[in-house]
């Protein structure tokens, strides 16, 4: 597009939208916030290698699928990696892959763990336990999800209790979903943010999430609290993206314009 078409233009309206029924007022900017910190693997003490596999959630691209309250894959396993902790299942980490995209909702996560043989069959028993509460907490939303677990073949190397533990509290920590909604729209978010991928092999610990605001302040608090978490983990952090603009006056004029034109979104 020629920059001169809008040299005397006061508004710009973004109509890059999925469906040709709904009017987008504006676009949400955001960063991408990439979390690295390398690692070393070890021999294992246990003597049994397990498969946990999530999967069957929905997921969708989180700029329109935000609210939808979604279970996020990553987050769901690093919940479950976490149940086994506080069951006193002492477990040792090789693996772990969920998501698929920085600013998609993870639809799977996969994860390879170590115990000693005699505790599997306590996996197992933690997994159906799990997956019977997920199953109601998120009933209507995501009816498919299912967690397996199997034997995982050859004991693999591991990386220390630390970078575990690390691993887990960064997923179970992070700030993730819808975080403000917009004052001057009704059902508009006004920022969000989405664990996107998180990955650990021999290339190290790597993490992505996805922030998006209309309003700057907003986009400062989740930077701010994705920065602290990461670095007390031990965590080096860049951030790419785009700034954030300001837009609450034309949404103000447009919603009034077209009060009942169906449901906000924000990308």
């Amino acid at each position: 597009m020629d920059a001169s078409w809008l040299d005397r233009a006061k508004y710009l309206i973004n109509l890059d939208n999925e469906l040709s029924s709904q009017v987008l007022v504006s676009t949400a900017a955001g960063d991408l916030v990439n979390m690295t910190r390398s690692v070393e693997f070890v021999p294992a003490t246990g003597n049994k290698a397990l498969s946990l596999d999530l999967s069957g959630l929905k997921g969708g691209r989180s700029g329109v699928l935000i609210g939808e309250g979604r279970m996020n894959g990553i987050i769901g396993m690093a919940e479950f990696l976490k149940r086994l902790g506080e069951a006193s299942i002492t477990y040792e980490l090789a693996s772990f892959d969920g998501g698929t995209a920085g600013n998609a909702i993870a639809p799977r996560a996969h994860a390879v763990i170590v115990v000693d043989s005699g505790d599997a069959a306590k996996v197992e028993d933690e997994e159906a336990t799990w997956l019977s509460e997920m199953k109601e907490k998120y009933a209507g939303i995501e009816d498919g999800m299912n967690l397996a677990v199997s034997d995982a073949g050859e004991v693999p190397q591991v990386v220390s209790a630390e970078i575990r533990d690390a691993l887990v509290r960064l997923a179970t920590g992070v700030k993730n979903g819808v975080h403000t909604m917009s004052p001057d729209m009704e059902g508009l978010v006004e920022s969000s943010s989405n664990f996107g991928m998180l990955k650990l092999d021999e290339e190290g610990l790597n993490a992505i999430a996805t922030t998006r605001s209309s309003v700057d302040e907003r986009e400062k608090e989740l930077l701010g609290s994705h920065k602290a978490l990461a670095q007390e983990i031990g965590c080096e952090v860049e951030v790419t993206g785009r700034p954030t603009h300001s837009l609450t006056a034309p949404r103000q004029a447009i919603a009034q314009r077209f009060p009942s034109r169906g449901r906000c979104l924000r990308r």
